[in-house]
């Protein structure tokens, strides 16, 4: 299942957020697992509308008994800096939560700015 999203705006990427809850549903998952993978999403997609640029391409697909969700911008791309997480900073705190709620990152090296994440649930 995929999106696209050409224009950061409230309805759509309230569309995109739902959509991908629902699929999940029907794909089974928990409520439980659907809040959590709303929140990676959420994430994900905040950094790509604050940090890169149009369109924001999102994919969700089987990866054999787990799912991996990839958002990639047209941006060109960053290096994820391990450090001491800090809950009281300000920013920097979403790929920590992702990692909190048990998903697996993969920040991708090439032309564009392309976040793959493991979600904590399988089949």
């Amino acid at each position: 299942m995929s999106w696209n999203i050409a224009a950061v705006d409230s309805p759509n990427v309230r569309h995109v957020r739902q959509s991908f809850s629902q699929e999940l549903r029907t794909r089974g998952r928990t409520e439980e697992e659907v809040a959590d993978g709303t929140i990676i999403l959420g994430e994900l997609l905040a950094n790509a509308c604050e940090h890169g640029r149009l369109p924001i391409d999102v994919e969700l697909r089987p990866c054999g008994s787990r799912w991996r969700l990839n958002v990639r911008d047209s941006g060109l791309g960053f290096v994820r800096v391990m450090r001491e997480y800090d809950p009281s900073a300000e920013r920097g705190r979403g790929l920590h939560m992702i990692e909190q709620l048990g998903g697996k990152i993969r920040v991708s090296d090439g032309a564009s700015a392309e976040v793959e994440v493991t979600l904590p649930f399988g089949d």
